[in-house]
């Protein structure tokens, strides 16, 4: 019981209450197929589900999850398919890391064969998961370390208390396994070392920005030091940091908050403004923006270069921000507050 409940207690406080609810549920399905006492599992789920009731909201949060997962999000990154993020500078690494993991867990699992059924179901569903959404590579991850360390123990001591497996023909899957697992793991050590982690000279923002920065620094110190009012509609990774940063002068279009906040369907339309969609124009004028603050060479990018009604105010390595021709600041900080 203990082993499972480490499961249960590290994807419950990583993912939320809904990894946690759906870990508990798999326990009881799992512990039910294996006829082994699963009501202790479905009591508790039916607790923590009742306790779910216990916020402001009431029933209805209930419905805004419903809506909330089923809600396509093919513009968010974390959202993105594993398959997909191979292709993405930056972020290949954890993908080919899921891979690499989700084989060698098959590889082990198929000659371990001592999992079980309500192992091999947490398994299954998590790499499902990470597969169709690579923000779950994380409970995949805590799945992995809590289950795979006894089959490596296992294969350990058997090449350690029969050496001579390695030299017959009829161990190809100890072969395929050792092998895999000593590959996966110099991979990854390699690209750890050379990302240099002992160095102990810090980058400058200014020397990141424009070599894979996740933030504008230099927009951000340009409306900091301008005294930057209004609306502005940011990219969607950068909205948080202005509605912290500028706030309450600066009031934003956009921001991680997404369903929880905007409607679904302006949700929609601001994701085709960023990315130069046929109806780009409808979005910008349907809505009260005095600035844009978009990705450098972009193609929404491009098209407010030639936008009459939209002037360039600045432009770093990262970020480039636009400005609504003829409004001052007077007019920006009124329509700000």
């Amino acid at each position: 019981m203990r082993h499972r409940t480490s499961i249960v207690d590290s994807l419950c406080i990583l993912a939320g209450f809904l990894a946690g609810l759906g870990i508990i549920g798999l326990y009881a399905v799992g512990e039910a197929l294996s006829r082994q006492k699963f009501w202790p599992y479905v009591r508790t789920l039916l607790a923590v589900c009742f306790a779910t009731l216990v916020n402001p909201y009431g029933a209805k949060y209930w419905s805004y999850l419903y809506e909330s997962l089923r809600m396509p999000r093919p513009e968010i990154t974390e959202w993105a398919p594993a398959i997909s993020i191979l292709g993405m500078e930056g972020l290949a690494n954890a993908a080919i890391l899921f891979f690499c993991l989700a084989f060698v867990a098959l590889l082990f699992m198929a000659w371990y064969r001592k999992y079980s059924l309500t192992v091999l179901l947490v398994m299954i569903v998590t790499v499902y998961l990470t597969f169709k959404h690579i923000r779950h590579a994380a409970l995949f991850m805590v799945a992995f370390g809590v289950y795979m360390p006894e089959s490596f123990s296992a294969l350990f001591s058997k090449f350690k208390d029969h050496p001579a497996v390695l030299y017959t023909q009829t161990h190809t899957r100890q072969w395929v396994l050792a092998l895999t697992s000593v590959v996966v793991t110099m991979y990854f050590l390699h690209a750890f070392v050379s990302s240099s982690p002992l160095s102990l000279k810090v980058k400058s923002a200014h020397e990141m920005e424009g070599k894979g920065a996740y933030y504008p620094i230099g927009v951000f110190e340009y409306m900091e030091t301008h005294g930057v009012t209004g609306n502005v509609l940011p990219l969607f990774r950068w909205g948080e940091y202005v509605m912290w940063a500028f706030y309450p002068r600066c009031l934003v279009g956009m921001d991680a908050r997404y369903e929880m906040v905007y409607p679904y369907d302006y949700c929609v339309s601001y994701f085709d403004f960023m990315h130069g969609r046929e109806t780009w124009r409808d979005f910008l004028s349907a809505y009260n923006h005095q600035r844009v603050l978009v990705e450098v060479n972009s193609r929404i990018d491009k098209l407010l270069q030639e936008e009459p009604a939209w002037a360039e105010e600045y432009r770093g390595p990262t970020g480039v921000l636009f400005v609504k021709r003829g409004l001052s600041q007077n007019e920006a900080s009124m329509h700000g507050q």
